[in-house]
C-alpha cells in the first residue's frame, strides 16, 4: 500500500464475505470518498468510527453499514489521516500526551482512594440492609463450630464464677437498654491456645477465654467493659460488614487485576480488612463506654486491661520482674521456660521478665482474634479514649 498527500490505498471488507477489495480513500469537503473494485461510497467523516493511533496493530475504520476499511501500513495511514486533518478522539489525544496520562493517573488514584475510604463502607452498609439477621446467626454458628474445633478447649472457669460474670454483664446491658432493644447475645466461656482474649461473631456469639478471666482476676468491672466492647461488634454487625466489605473489595480487585493472580488480588482485601477493623474497634469501644457509664462503671477500668495485655503470658499469668542481675529464662513452646523442667536434672529457673519488657514478646498481636488482634487501635490511643470518657 502507498499514500500521497491526499490519497490512501486500503482494503475494503463489505462485512458479508472475507474477500478484500482494493480501494482508494480520499477526504474532501468534510466527507470520506471510497472508490475501487465495484465500490463507490461517500460518507460524512462523523459517520466513520476511526481507529486509535496505536504503536502496534493495523488500522481498521468501521463504517455505519457494518463494512470496514483495513490498512496494515500504519505509518501510511497515520500520515494520510494527519494530512486529511482527521480529528482524533479525546482518549487518543490523552494517550499520546504525557500530561494527559499523568492527569488520568491522578484522577484514577483519587477515585480509587475515595472508593476505598468512603464508597466501600457505604456500599457495604447498603448491602447489609438487605441481609437478614438470620444469616448472621447461620454464619456465626458455622464460624463458632470451626473455631471450637481449631483453637478452643472446654473452660475451666467454675460454673459459679461464670454465672457471677454473666449476671454482672446482664445488669450492665439492662442499664444501657432500659427501653429494650438490646442486642441478642450468647456468652461462651472457653480455654484455648489464643491467650487472653475475647471476640464476637456474627449473630451474637461472644467468647471469653479463661486466660482473660485470669489476667483480670476479680475485677468484674473490667471484664464487663471487655464484654460490652464485644457487644458493640454484635450491635453494629461488624462481622457481617467485614464479610460484605471483603467481598466487594475482592470483586473490585478482581476486575482491576483480572486473572493476573488471586494472591495479588487478595492483598488489597487483606489491607482493607485491617483498616476497617480499626474503625470497627473504635465503634465497639464507644459502645463499651456507653454501657459502662449506664451501669455506673468508670470507663478507665479498661486501662488495667491495656496495661496488662503486653505483659501477659499465653496462660493469662504475668511474670514478676527479674531481680537485679538475673536474666529471664529462655522460652520454649507455650511460654514455658526451656530449661529447668521437672525431671531434667537441672535446677528450676524461676519465671521472670525484664523490667518494662513483655512476658513473651507478643505485644499487640497475641492472636488473630478479639482484643489481641493487631488491627485494633494502639493501646495508648485506647487508654486516652477511655480515660477521657471517665472525666
Amino acid at each position: 500500500m502507498s499514500a500521497d498527500a491526499a490519497l490512501l490505498r486500503a482494503e475494503y471488507f463489505d462485512g458479508l464475505s472475507a474477500r478484500p477489495r482494493p480501494v482508494t480513500l480520499r477526504v474532501g469537503n468534510g466527507r470520506l470518498h471510497i472508490a475501487g473494485d465495484g465500490v463507490a461510497i461517500e460518507l460524512a467523516l462523523e459517520e466513520v468510527r476511526w481507529p486509535e493511533r496505536t504503536e502496534h496493530g493495523s488500522r481498521i475504520a468501521h463504517l455505519p453499514d457494518g463494512s470496514s476499511l483495513h490498512s496494515v501500513n500504519t505509518a501510511a495511514w497515520d500520515r494520510w489521516a494527519q494530512a486529511a486533518r482527521l480529528k482524533e478522539s479525546l482518549v487518543v489525544r490523552s494517550q499520546q500526551s504525557w500530561r494527559g496520562v499523568l492527569v488520568a493517573c491522578v484522577v484514577l488514584a483519587a477515585v480509587a482512594v475515595a472508593g476505598f475510604l468512603w464508597g466501600l463502607p457505604l456500599g457495604a452498609q447498603a448491602v447489609l440492609v438487605a441481609v437478614p439477621p438470620s444469616l448472621d446467626r447461620q454464619v456465626g454458628d458455622i464460624a463458632l463450630q470451626s473455631i471450637r474445633s481449631s483453637w478452643l478447649k472446654p473452660t475451666a472457669v467454675p460454673p459459679a464464677r461464670q454465672e457471677q460474670l454473666r449476671a454482672a454483664f446482664r445488669r450492665a446491658v439492662d442499664a444501657a437498654y432500659p427501653a429494650g432493644g438490646k442486642p441478642a447475645y450468647v456468652l461462651h466461656f472457653h480455654s484455648g491456645d489464643i491467650g487472653p482474649n475475647a471476640f464476637a461473631l456474627p449473630g451474637g456469639h461472644m467468647v471469653l477465654t479463661d486466660e482473660l478471666v485470669r489476667l483480670l482476676g476479680d475485677d468484674d468491672r473490667a471484664i464487663v467493659g471487655v464484654l460490652a466492647h464485644e457487644l458493640g461488634h454484635v450491635r453494629h454487625r461488624h462481622g457481617m460488614r467485614l464479610m460484605v466489605q471483603a467481598t466487594l473489595l475482592g470483586a473490585a480487585t478482581s476486575v482491576a487485576f483480572g486473572d493476573f493472580s488471586s494472591i495479588v488480588a487478595g492483598v488489597p482485601a487483606l489491607v482493607g480488612h485491617m483498616a476497617y477493623s480499626r474503625d470497627f474497634e473504635r465503634e465497639a469501644d464507644d459502645e463499651s463506654i456507653r454501657v459502662m457509664l449506664a451501669a455506673g462503671i468508670p470507663p478507665d477500668v479498661m486501662v488495667k486491661l491495656f496495661e496488662r495485655l503486653p505483659l501477659a503470658n499465653r496462660d493469662g499469668s504475668i511474670d514478676p520482674p527479674c531481680p537485679p542481675g538475673v536474666q529471664p529464662p529462655a522460652r520454649g513452646r507455650d511460654d514455658e521456660p526451656a530449661s529447668g523442667a521437672a525431671g531434667s536434672g537441672k535446677p528450676a529457673v524461676p519465671r521472670c521478665r525484664e523490667a518494662g519488657a513483655a512476658s513473651h514478646g507478643d505485644d499487640d498481636e497475641k492472636s488473630s482474634l478479639g482484643i489481641g488482634f493487631s488491627s485494633h487501635p494502639a493501646h495508648g490511643e485506647r487508654i486516652r479514649h477511655f480515660r477521657a470518657a471517665t472525666r
